[in-house]
């Protein structure tokens, strides 16, 4: 006989608590009920064990790759140091041969003013005596030959500077060795620990399987009167619980002992004195604006020219205007026709799209809206699908870990265009009672987002349009299982926990987040799931409480709940938040529902992914609304797909300035020395239409560190006195 399923959920199972089963006063449906009880207590112990032993297995990625980066750190070290003498031995010939050439400059202008003073020095005269050589030919020679001379010291002196850099860095890196030595013994010894810990709680989950199995074979032993097994089996459990406690103990220590950082600080290269070599290490070459915008260039000169190859062959390309409708975005400009007025006017502006951009001819903004016009979407899908390859192969991504090796992606939908008269064949349809209609554009994100990062990195959008065949409107729900499926089949081995508003939490969305093996926290509302709440009203909810400097966190969970009265075959896990300050005034509340089994270890950080849900709002929507992106402007709406394309680019741009933000160094050092993205935004176009720029990296040095003073001198036409 089970135990009552109602008094299980009523019951508090305390962590690494032993309850004997058996008296000789219980009879033997009252000890089989009271061992099936502790089976299901030790199965819970069980599943908490494996679920810390997936996090410290994360912990273990994490420090191998940071062990690997400091003990190539190192050896990088050890051959500057190698180099040290070397490099003083270079310098100090380099300087020798720059006072050499100095000393016979010096000599060749002294003898040129004294012959020209005294008229010809000895030895002057008897070479143009001897040569029959005038006197003025003889001072232009030595004119010259000072010239050369001084040349040939200043490039001595640039090469002993040069030298006396690589010096001072040997030198530097010598002095590091040791610093750089005793963090990569630390980051050893602490992933020593990781991984011992990670042994210990393998074995402690292993022992707890193990007492739950004893204690159903006494539990049958009981119910067929054999006392002898069931006391064999008690003391079996009781073997096994007793290990499980020691491996648990054994971790104890360890964390007393020497506990592991969770966080270290990313080793940073040797570099120089100077802030634009040391934000040159700081850059990764595949993940830089070039590298990125070059992939988007592959991608976009693959697509087919819908005017066919001929008729392209006469005309801007495609990819032409493609690229220059990402560097409107990029730019940051409010409108087409202002990109159209600064372009026509060529010069550096001509310069910076070819280097940049790779734009090898302009498009005006009315050719260009009738070109992308005609572009499907979906063309631009694989240009996301790159990016996000290259930002995962350069070890971004891994920053971005939430729980158990799964990342968290909020989704929601937002609105991007609405008008009383203009429209387009992808224009959703409002009727008003009052017989007007109002056409409007949605569009369905997603994102990955963490807690602890304020970058996020974006998926390409689905758009929620008019769809082909249909007479009904496009909604959220529909536009969402689009994404989710394309993401999905482009990312196929991609762990993602699914963190949504309360639109997704109903039983055909949730059953499609299963089928596309897809985890989930959605948040539940009484006003939208009634019978949830009421069930939960019968039922006593485990508590937990998380404390910082600022809040308490109470919280309330329960597993295996049915999601519904329609769906009572669905089962969820439900988790309540509640958050007070320290007057005990409540701050926040909110309740999901999750898939992922809720124990007193993960609860916070459940609520935590929970909250993230509005990262896809703040920063991504009200960035791309308020921080200089123009989302909601209309650059044009065209008969087709022309304001899904812009759309696209627009959030195209944004991935591009995400990834640099969270990996590009150059591009840190621009936004920290600017204060606000709206400033770096001005300023970069301000040094785009007036300067002569040949990379990208130079741009964000001139951003970054600043750019040699000038004066402005104005071109005065000449005027005609005839």
């Amino acid at each position: 006989m089970l135990w009552p399923s109602s008094f299980l959920i009523a019951t508090k199972f305390s962590p690494l608590t032993y309850c004997n089963s058996m008296t000789k006063t219980q009879n033997p449906e009252k000890q089989v009920q009271i061992v099936e009880l502790e089976a299901k207590r030790a199965e819970y112990h069980a599943k908490d064990a494996a679920a810390l032993a997936g996090k410290v297995r994360v912990q273990i990625i994490a420090f191998t790759h940071r062990a690997k980066v400091a003990a190539e750190t190192l050896s990088d070290l050890s051959k500057k140091a190698e180099a040290e003498s070397v490099a003083w031995i270079k310098y100090q010939a380099a300087e020798a041969l720059a006072s050499e050439k100095k000393r016979k400059t010096t000599e060749v202008l002294g003898e040129i003013k004294s012959f020209t003073t005294s008229g010809l020095s000895k030895k002057g005269a008897k070479a143009v005596q001897s040569q029959g050589e005038d006197a003025d030919v003889y001072i232009l020679e030595r004119k010259a030959e000072a010239k050369k001379l001084e040349m040939e010291a200043r490039k001595a002196s640039s090469e002993a500077k040069k030298a006396k850099l690589e010096a001072e860095d040997a030198a530097a890196a010598k002095a590091s060795i040791t610093k750089h030595a005793a963090v990569l013994a630390k980051v050893e010894a602490d992933l020593k620990i990781i991984k011992a810990e990670f042994e210990y709680r393998k074995v402690e989950a292993h022992s707890r399987h193990a007492q739950a199995k004893a204690k159903m074979a006494e539990a049958k032993a009981i119910m067929v009167g054999d006392i002898a097994e069931a006391q064999a089996k008690r003391l079996d459990a009781k073997l096994h619980q007793a290990e499980a406690m020691a491996k648990n103990a054994e971790i104890k220590a360890l964390k007393t002992t020497g506990k592991a950082n969770k966080v270290l600080p990313e080793l940073q290269p040797p570099v120089n004195q100077s802030p634009k070599k040391q934000a040159r290490y700081m850059e990764k070459k595949h993940l830089s604006a070039k590298s990125l915008l070059g992939t988007v260039h592959e991608i976009f000169h693959a697509i087919p020219d819908p005017n066919g190859p001929q008729k392209s062959k006469l005309q801007i390309t495609l990819d032409d205007c493609l690229m220059s409708g990402l560097a409107v975005f990029s730019l940051k400009y409010p409108s087409l026709l202002q990109f159209d007025r600064d372009s026509q006017e060529g010069g550096c502006i001509e310069h910076n799209l070819k280097t940049l951009y790779k734009v090898n001819q302009t498009p005006c903004d009315t050719y260009m809206r009738e070109r992308l016009d005609d572009v499907d979407p979906a063309y631009l899908r694989p240009a996301f699908k790159k990016l996000f390859a290259q930002f995962q192969r350069g070890k971004e991504l891994e920053k971005y870990v939430f729980l158990d090796d799964y990342y968290l992606m909020s989704g929601d939908g937002t609105g991007l265009f609405s008008s009383k008269t203009i429209h387009c064949d992808d224009c959703c349809l409002k009727c008003h009672k009052d017989g007007n209609n109002t056409y409007y554009h949605q569009m369905m994100s997603a994102a990955i987002v963490h807690p602890d990062h304020a970058t996020v990195i974006p998926f390409c959008p689905e758009p929620i349009t008019n769809q082909d065949g249909t007479q009904k409107n496009d909604c959220e729900r529909n536009a969402s299982e689009r994404l989710y499926r394309h993401i999905r089949r482009e990312h196929p081995h991609l762990p993602l926990i699914v963190t949504e508003d309360a639109l997704g939490s109903n039983g055909p969305h949730i059953r499609l987040l299963k089928e596309l093996d897809m985890r989930f926290i959605l948040v539940v509302k009484p006003d939208g799931n009634k019978s949830l709440f009421e069930f939960l009203n019968g039922v006593q909810l485990q508590e937990h409480t998380h404390i910082d400097d600022e809040f308490v966190y109470k919280i309330r969970f329960i597993n295996d709940v049915p999601l519904n009265d329609s769906h009572y075959d669905l089962m969820v896990n439900f988790i309540e938040l509640s958050v007070y300050d320290k007057n005990n005034d409540l701050k926040y509340h909110n309740s999901w529902i999750t898939d992922i089994c809720i124990t007193n270890y993960n609860a916070y950080r459940l609520c935590q992914g929970g909250r993230a849900k509005w990262k896809i709002e703040n920063e991504t929507f009200n960035t791309l609304k308020n921080q200089g992106y123009h989302f909601e402007h209309n650059f044009g709406h065209g008969f087709k797909h022309l304001s899904t394309v812009f759309a696209f680019l627009l959030f195209l741009a944004f991935f591009i300035d995400q990834i640099q933000q969270s990996a590009c160094g150059l591009f840190q050092a621009a936004l920290t020395k600017m204060g606000s993205k709206v400033r770096l935004w001005g300023r970069m176009k301000a040094y785009f239409t007036t300067l002569f720029i040949d990379s990208w990296e130079q741009f964000w040095q001139g951003i970054a560190f600043g750019i040699e003073e000038g004066r402005l001198i104005p071109k005065i036409p000449s005027r005609n006195t005839s």
